[in-house]
């Protein structure tokens, strides 16, 4: 006996199109597939189950804002279309918890930044004109909330992570830490000019156009800015090593 979709239609082996890319197009792609559907997802971007969806053959991906012509032959489409700074969420509550050492003010703070862009967004439709304009505002943001406090280290990624064979060279895993822990503590202490284009450039991995939007500045004040924190984080790094 067949399985039925909620409206009662068999949607085994029918085409059916999602448009969208995020947390709820993610949802319903899942259950359209586990009623045997063909589900194509029609979305600039992807949410990492999506995308690993799509490696693993289980939907067909238009990769592109959706256009008049792409339901052609579907039998049932869904509309899963979200806010476009949604699909942003995790990166700015990444970049914020570098700066604020409590979570929950991290998350409140990322609240607050989206609920002030939510109706001014008409003509930043792409990535390149929206993801610089949400640091900047959650730059500045982070800036005023932070301002008279110590700033944090800055957890640089994989500093807390043991590889699989930690077991057998503890020693190495703990210096490992030992000096990442060292590096986001002289990231956190770069004058703010220089650390904030560094955290950008590689930790964030925007590039330095994206930079030059985000920071309000030339590129190439951007390049030296991340060139010149470069410089003082391997003068200080030789520095802390020397003293060991």
């Amino acid at each position: 006996m067949p399985a039925y979709y909620p409206l009662m239609v068999n949607l085994a082996g029918r085409p059916c199109v999602v448009v969208g890319g995020g947390e709820v197009a993610e949802r319903k792609v899942e259950t359209l597939l586990e009623f045997g559907a063909i589900v194509t997802v029609v979305s600039s971007t992807l949410t990492p189950a999506l995308t690993a969806a799509l490696h693993q053959g289980r939907i067909a991906h238009i990769a592109r804002p959706y256009r008049p012509g792409d339901l052609t032959g579907a039998f049932l489409a869904i509309a899963a279309t979200e806010p476009p700074w949604a699909l942003f969420r995790a990166r700015l509550l990444d970049y914020v918890r570098r700066r604020l050492e409590d979570p929950a003010e991290a998350e409140d703070l990322v609240q607050e930044v989206l609920a002030r862009v939510s109706g001014r967004l008409p003509e930043l439709r792409t990535r390149e004109h929206l993801l610089p304009w949400l640091y900047r505002i959650t730059l500045n943001t982070t800036r005023n909330r932070v301002r008279g406090k110590r700033p944090p280290m800055v957890p640089l990624d994989g500093a807390g992570e043991a590889p699989a064979e930690a077991s057998a060279r503890p020693a190495a895993v703990l210096e490992r830490a030992e000096r990442a822990r060292m590096l986001g503590r002289l990231v956190a202490a770069l004058p703010h000019r220089y650390r904030a284009a560094v955290v950008l450039r590689h930790v964030e991995g925007l590039s330095y156009a994206e930079i030059a939007g985000v920071l309000a500045q030339p590129e190439g004040t951007v390049k030296a800015n991340v060139h010149r924190g470069l410089g003082l984080l391997r003068q200080a790094l030789g520095e802390e090593e020397d003293a060991r």
